[in-house]
């Protein structure tokens, strides 16, 4: 190969990773934007996963109190959904005590969960460590994922805690 080939070579790579970079750049501008609709989503889906639904005689209540995140409680915790101010594309679903009733638990309130989710495109989420995109709704979804997370939650409290709060 000579000098101007390697030079065309250099050239059309340097272009190619200047596209994949514009490509890439243009794709995360996209998924930020489209992420706090589908965080909104995201809640809805939990919503209707869990709302009016039973378990262990409890009713899952959906709550949205002016001031607080909006939260799906099971009794005496709750996964509260949480925005993040410095990453438009990852939230937080918070496992604890109800928000705005923290004076309630006195010495026992639930020790805080974070559950890190990843909104990794249209209806893509990652959740926790998972690598494995989910779906916003249905069967194996991220909305799934978060009902199961709140249930083995209230299980744990329940069982250290259990006498002290029911």
């Amino acid at each position: 190969m000579g000098f101007e080939q390697f030079l065309q070579k250099r050239e059309i790579a340097e272009r190619l990773k200047t596209d994949r970079a514009s490509a890439l750049a243009a794709r995360e501008t996209q998924l930020r934007s489209s992420a706090p609709r589908a965080w909104q989503e995201l809640q809805q889906a939990v919503r209707k996963t869990a709302e009016g639904k039973r378990y262990r005689g409890e009713m899952f209540l959906w709550r949205a109190a002016t001031g607080y995140p909006a939260s799906l409680v099971l009794k005496n915790v709750a996964a509260s959904f949480v925005d993040r101010e410095w990453d438009s594309r990852t939230f937080t679903v918070l496992l604890g005590g109800i928000p705005g009733l923290h004076p309630v638990w006195g010495l026992h309130s639930p020790d805080p969960e974070f559950i890190d989710v990843r909104f990794d495109g249209p209806d893509r989420w990652l959740v926790g460590g998972s690598t494995a995109a989910m779906h916003t709704a249905g069967e194996d979804s991220a909305a799934e994922a978060i009902c199961k997370a709140l249930v083995a939650y209230f299980d744990d409290f329940q069982q250290k805690h259990g006498s002290l709060v029911s």
